[in-house]
């Protein structure tokens, strides 16, 4: 197989054998097996050869362009822990100061709905091992048109797989890649921060709701993630509800419409958590709005309050995730520790000239799309610092 090549640009702003691996507990793709047969290619290489203990990668984020650059934002912005002991709680630094972020704006395969509407989850899932291979190359292409112009790139300490759908079609496969190279590297996704942020509360037998579109919901992605997970944690009697709230209202309205398709299905059983796994959504103004209902004259207290156990508590999907990486890079001493604001570098996947496959392009401002240009504007750069490696 053709060493994957990566287009790269700074923004300024089995050939091993069972008895040396135990095989995966659950099947995996084609892909997956055809690159640890062939011990003499790049992309083999790539992952036997990663270092885990470097602390020198960076933060590799690969998925669709706005969770990518959302992410990407709340990462390069976040500080919600003490960077001395770790404690929960803002010291106004940087949580992952020092640190640079390779964010990969997979816009060669994008959207990923797509490949599940059209039953070709096995693509899904071997793009996720892609995007992991492109994380860890340390060349990439700086043309779309040349793919023999390359420049250097940082290798990969973690990889975010930002779509929620890589937790059930794509994160199992990297990490079994990995397991069969004979590496670790950590691996996250959103959906398995969340469930394992939600399954972490001291009860065995939880009840736990998901917020997100219809379409993600209709994937089961959330449901078999969490069967999986919640009967590994010893807690396989709990009960998930994904729904998609109804209408375009404000924050409150949202929230009353999906406690009212929850009270339809639930059956009386009271909800522990609440996953958000939707990027548009400020979990600050739906504390409070869940606050203002469970007052005490609060006639929406009657009807919808009961519906919560004493202890709920909402998981936000950016502070899932930011602070499972947190956590891991910590454990793990991984962090750089350097003092510096932290930074990015984006790339984006292009169809390769000749069709061989996808390459990955360092975006310069030169191939940054209208489009992508316009979402950063809006989206990112006019809402928080932005701290962009040169």
């Amino acid at each position: 197989m053709k060493k994957p090549a990566i287009l790269l640009t700074l923004l300024p702003l089995f050939a091993l054998s069972c008895m040396e691996h135990s095989s995966p507990t659950r099947p995996t793709i084609d892909y997956v097996l055809s690159i640890v047969a062939d011990t003499t290619a790049g992309p083999y290489s790539l992952v036997a050869g990663h270092d885990p203990a470097s602390v020198e990668g960076a933060i590799a984020i690969f998925g669709e362009r706005e969770e990518s650059l959302l992410l990407s934002e709340m990462f390069l912005t976040a500080d919600s822990r003490d960077n001395i002991s770790g404690r929960r709680g803002s010291d106004l630094l940087p949580d992952f100061a020092g640190e640079v972020f390779s964010v990969i704006l997979d816009e060669a395969e994008a959207p990923y709905a797509g490949f599940i509407k059209r039953g070709e989850s096995e693509k899904l899932r071997e793009n996720a091992v892609c995007g992991a291979i492109f994380a860890l190359d340390t060349v990439c292409c700086v043309t779309p048109f040349n793919p023999e112009a390359t420049a250097p790139k940082p290798t990969s300490k973690i990889i975010v797989l930002s779509s929620p759908l890589m937790g059930e079609y794509g994160l199992f496969d990297v990490d079994t890649l990995f397991h069969l190279a004979g590496t670790r590297i950590p691996v996250v996704s959103p959906v398995e921060s969340m469930i394992g942020e939600a399954l972490a509360i001291p009860k065995e037998d939880l009840c736990v709701g998901v917020w997100a579109d219809s379409a993600l919901v209709a994937s089961m992605a959330y449901q078999n993630v969490f069967n999986r997970m919640a009967k590994a944690a010893g807690k396989p009697s709990s009960a998930l509800y994904p729904l998609s709230p109804a209408g375009e209202g404000d924050i409150r309205e949202r929230l009353l419409s999906w406690l009212d398709a929850y009270s339809e299905i639930c059956g009386g059983r009271q909800l522990d958590a609440l996953l958000i796994d939707d990027y548009g959504v400020n979990l600050s103004s739906l504390q409070a709005e869940l606050a203002d209902i469970r007052k005490e004259d609060s006639f929406q207290k009657l009807t919808y309050a009961r519906l919560l156990s004493e202890d709920f508590r909402f998981v936000d999907v950016m502070e899932a995730l930011t602070g499972r990486c947190y956590d891991i890079l910590r454990g793990e001493n991984l962090f750089t520790h350097n003092i510096l604001y932290p930074s990015l570098t984006l790339y984006q996947s292009v169809a390769s000239p000749d069709g061989s496959g996808p390459l990955l392009l360092r975006l310069s401002s030169r191939f940054i799309s209208d489009e992508t240009a316009q979402f950063i504007d809006a989206n990112v750069v006019s809402t928080k610092p932005l701290y962009v490696q040169n």
